[in-house]
């Protein structure tokens, strides 16, 4: 294995890790801002994943430019972290499917194969249940179901990669021939994705029930990380509820009302919200009966 190559698989380790394992970090005494951004940028690197579709540039400069690109962009705005998360998913998805047993069943349409039918409808497909499905698509699912997704990808295709002859690497999922139609290989690389994916959405879970209240306010400092803007119930309880931030608290002098807004759209049932105007308390109350309505406000939508 080349020093590139290696480098490339650890990138892969390290990064899925990452994505599966970025709320412990929030525990620690780092808190919620560093973790926060850390996450936002490693979201967007797997469009890297996608490298072998293109001729140009050359190698190693179309890995290093996807990724570039990839992290720009997730720092652009949530739904565009989301959207990069779920192509990198969709294509995934529409390898293993193609390399499993499609390759061997699809026949060619005039001459042409399926191979980027098959992608492209996979990628479709994840981009419309995690972007625009309603009653699912929105934070949450990104949180709990996308990211530990994609991060199990990218962990399964580093080890797959760091071990030859026991799966398959990011450049063999990609390629159109040979034609894997279910070779051993295909089969512990899918079977150790699916595994790390479901250990990562059981800890998602696990990590969001135990550690209400353990999130530190420096989540606040964030404005366009993917955790800070995912996890509106990133506060301390005290008494009944969920103590919501007041404006001026935690906050500077410049108070970041969409923060306010969202954290009391996620806050318990009769938690105080004197500190919200008359027309912020409505919001919050469409918001709270209206799923619809709260995705658009916490996705950046034009309510606010």
């Amino acid at each position: 294995m080349t020093l590139l190559a290696l480098y490339h698989c650890y990138a892969l380790i390290a990064c899925g890790a990452w994505l599966l394992l970025y709320k412990l970090v929030m525990w620690t005494p780092i808190g919620v801002s560093i973790p926060s951004t850390i996450t936002t940028g490693v979201a967007g690197l797997p469009l890297a994943l996608l490298s072998p579709l293109f001729p140009w540039p050359p190698e190693p400069f179309q890995v290093v430019t996807l990724a570039i690109i990839g992290v720009l962009l997730s720092f652009c705005n949530p739904i565009l972290t989301a959207l990069l998360l779920a192509i990198a998913l969709g294509f995934g998805i529409g390898r293993f499917a193609w390399q499993a047993k499609i390759c061997a069943v699809l026949p060619e349409v005039m001459g042409h194969g399926m191979h980027g039918t098959v992608l492209t409808l996979s990628v479709l497909m994840c981009i419309i249940i995690f972007i625009f499905l309603p009653g699912f698509a929105g934070p949450q699912a990104v949180v709990y179901v996308l990211v530990p997704l994609t991060g199990a990808l990218m962990l399964a295709l580093g080890v797959a990669d760091n071990i030859p002859g026991k799966g398959i690497d990011a450049n063999q999922l990609l390629a159109i021939q040979p034609c894997g139609a279910g070779s051993p290989q295909i089969i512990n690389t899918l079977e150790a994705w699916l595994a790390l994916a479901l250990c990562g959405m059981v800890l998602q879970q696990i990590l969001n029930r135990c550690g209400k209240g353990v999130l530190q306010d420096d989540d606040e400092e964030q404005d366009g990380s993917l955790v800070a803007a995912l996890l509106p119930q990133a506060g301390t309880e005290s008494g009944g509820g969920a103590a919501l931030p007041r404006p001026g608290e935690a906050m500077g002098q410049d108070d970041n009302r969409f923060r306010i807004i969202t954290s009391a759209i996620y806050a318990d049932e009769g938690t105080d919200q004197s500190h919200l105007t008359e027309m912020e308390r409505k919001l919050v109350e469409v918001c709270r009966k209206d799923d619809f309505e709260r995705d658009r406000v916490v996705w950046g939508g034009g309510l606010i």
